[in-house]
């Protein structure tokens, strides 16, 4: 399933750059490090989404965690549309040499006001939603998806700003930030969980991605300004 589509993407590329296919290897060192780059972050970020998980099956019943995976899914369907949306950002940025910084703001504030929409339209509606699909027994998922809806958004905003920073050529601070991320989540879990069981994870998933969202838009804005002082005026 995965070699059809990219086989098709090589012969589609290869005929758009009217140029016979070899092997270079500056490019499949740019190509890899970069790769390897996004791929430690991508791992980080699943890391940081599952460490709750993977503490409350060591101390909390299984209730517990059927409510709180459901308060999960629901937060992933939510997600897709600022990821759909960052998805598209990516490369208009790449194409785009100056406003580079000015652009991904704009696109956080309108995905910001859209995203924050619609998990305000999903408070009322999830209850209902629950007890159409999983039936009454499951509305104990109901906190857990409020507790978590903060982090759920903050996920949303960190997709538009690591565009930004991938365009920029994935700097190495945008890995120390999921590195950071993960130090957290081990720390808010651990003090949390064994108390507050369920609540304490979902409250550790939003300060999470709350404290990475400020840590992700803080790199953001050392780039562009290290940028700018590096771009020639004139």
């Amino acid at each position: 399933g995965g070699w059809i589509p990219a086989i098709a993407l090589l012969i589609t590329l290869q005929r758009l750059s009217h140029s016979r296919l070899r092997f270079g290897l500056p490019v499949f060192k740019e190509g890899f490090f970069y790769a390897l780059k996004a791929y430690i972050a991508t791992a980080l970020d699943r890391l940081i989404m599952s460490q709750p998980i993977l503490l409350l099956k060591q101390v909390a019943p299984d209730a517990v965690l059927g409510h709180i995976s459901i308060a999960s899914q629901l937060g992933d369907v939510l997600i897709i549309l600022p990821n759909t949306v960052a998805t598209f950002l990516f490369p208009r940025l790449v194409r785009t040499q100056k406003g580079r910084y000015e652009q991904m703001l704009q696109s956080l504030l309108g995905i910001g006001v859209a995203f924050l929409a619609l998990c305000l339209v999903a408070i009322p509606l999830v209850p209902l939603f629950i007890r159409l699909v999983f039936r009454v027994e499951f509305l104990g998922a109901v906190p857990y998806f409020y507790y978590r809806l903060p982090g759920v958004f903050f996920v949303g905003l960190i997709s538009v700003v690591s565009q930004y920073l991938s365009a920029m050529g994935f700097p190495r601070a945008q890995v120390l930030v999921w590195v950071a991320g993960y130090g957290i989540t081990l720390l808010l879990t651990r003090l949390l969980i064994p108390h507050q069981l369920g609540i304490g994870a979902s409250i550790a998933f939003s300060s999470t991605y709350g404290i990475l969202f400020v840590f992700m838009l803080g790199v953001a804005w050392w780039y562009h300004r290290s940028h700018e002082k590096a771009t020639p005026k004139g």
